[in-house]
């Protein structure tokens, strides 16, 4: 008797193993799809606040930023900081700014680093293709990179999103975790806060953008017309 359930409990053990080595059923194109829905609007007007933090340095005033934008190639950034206050415009490969403290045309090098669209989470992520099918930790689905110069990224099966993202490149390794809009908002499930945590050399920095946004529909070709 004592040899059955031996054998019974052996059996239930070899059970459990394998269950909990069943392969996923989720795939890397369900993830990707699910992400393609927290998408902007390509009419609309996003507004962001971005922080600084460093230990043991005087807080940094926030740098906001206003971009509005009609499909993917026309946008205007007014971009607003205790060191600048800008204007960008891009119309159909066409791009111009200004300086609005002074008045004056901004060189080329600046209008080239600086944002001038609405921002786009695909191009951090990177493809479906790169990454290996999703493992489950804890609460959420990890993908790993199929090149480890990709991030890693962790997805939210309830929340239908990529929620973190984790790097580490040429000694600096990089943690960022992205909030989505609920119902309240104007248009639930685009990001309404990222924040990017990263350490080199011993020291930390922290950057949180909050954003809002909302659709646009009464926005005419000559609002994207580019400053000379």
């Amino acid at each position: 008797m004592l040899k059955k359930a031996s054998v019974c409990l052996l059996f239930c053990l070899c059970l459990s193993c394998e269950s909990r080595e069943t392969p996923s059923t989720l795939d890397v194109a369900t993830v990707f799809a699910g992400q393609k829905a927290a998408a902007f609007p390509e009419m609309a007007e996003i507004h962001t606040r971005s922080t600084m933090s460093i230990p043991g340095i005087p807080a940094m005033q926030p740098t906001e930023t206003t971009i509005i934008s009609k499909g993917k190639d026309k946008s205007v950034v007014e971009i607003k900081s205790s060191v600048m206050h800008i204007k960008i415009v891009r119309n159909d490969g066409k791009v111009g700014g200004v300086d609005l403290k002074t008045g004056k045309t901004l060189p080329a090098q600046l209008l080239a680093s600086a944002n001038q669209g609405t921002p786009d989470l695909d191009k951090s992520f990177g493809a479906a293709n790169d990454y290996l099918a999703p493992v489950k930790v804890d609460s959420l689905w990890r993908l790993s990179p199929k090149d480890p110069t990709h991030p890693t990224l962790y997805y939210s099966e309830k929340n239908k999103r990529i929620v973190k993202m984790t790097q580490s490149v040429s000694g600096t390794q990089s943690e960022t975790t992205f909030r989505y809009c609920d119902a309240s908002c104007a248009v639930p499930g685009t990001p309404s806060a990222i924040e990017m945590v990263s350490t080199a050399n011993g020291q930390t920095t922290r950057i949180l953008t909050e954003m809002t946004v909302k659709k646009r529909t009464d926005l005419s070709d000559a609002f994207f017309a580019v400053p000379k």
